[in-house]
């Protein structure tokens, strides 16, 4: 299992997963969250861990986080759509086992 830890923050935590998906609203009133993650997300744009870093130059300071560049797919029409991010996080990890040793 590959993951990030973020160790300076008031709660140890441990970066799992995060998704990122895009739903055409289609000219209509756009889905309402459901259960039914096709509904949710829609086209998936990203799936996959978390690398947050740090941005420690001056004058950003910024907390850890990570950019991303997608592509919408050419089957999303124009018009409204609902951009969705599901991200997965342990909070107030102890880190040792099973993360990195006992």
């Amino acid at each position: 299992m590959s993951s990030s830890i973020i160790q300076n923050s008031l709660s140890g935590s441990v970066e799992v997963a995060l998704v990122i998906g895009l739903n055409s609203c289609f000219n209509t009133t756009c889905p309402l969250p459901t259960s039914d993650s096709d509904v949710i997300f829609g086209n998936i744009l990203y799936n996959g861990p978390l690398n947050a870093t740090y941005q420690t130059n001056p004058p950003d300071h910024k907390p850890p986080h990570q950019n991303f560049t997608l592509t919408v797919p050419a089957n999303v029409g124009a018009g409204t759509a609902v951009l969705t991010v599901y991200h997965v996080s342990l909070i107030g990890v102890r880190f040792g086992f099973p993360f990195g040793g006992e």
